[in-house]
């Protein structure tokens, strides 16, 4: 039995979102996308420009870490210190541009 009914009620079609606003929206918070508290998410596009054949172990590993397995093929990445970090590493290797959103 549904715990937001009286005994005896019947249940219509449109009742199925009958919760307070306020159940409602601790409910569904993350499922509305609502702009409330969120921030622009800065991104990353990385794109590799020089080839990776002769490069230390290192340096292949970061690049495909990242998704850049061939040349002139780019990936976009959250912009962490992580990510950024692992730009740092292959820098010579790589065209960074910074995207909003």
């Amino acid at each position: 039995m549904d715990p937001y009914r009286e005994a005896g009620e019947s249940i219509k079609p449109n009742d199925i979102w009958a919760f307070s606003s306020s159940r409602e929206d601790a409910l569904f918070e993350n499922c509305r996308g609502s702009a409330k508290g969120r921030t622009v998410e800065k991104k990353l596009k990385i794109t590799l420009v020089k080839s990776s054949i002769g490069r230390p172990e290192k340096q292949r590993k970061v690049l495909r870490g990242m998704g850049l397995v061939r040349m002139n093929r780019s990936v976009t990445l959250k912009d962490t210190p992580e990510i950024r970090g692992m730009v740092g590493k292959v820098s010579h290797l790589v065209a960074v541009e910074e995207i909003s959103g």
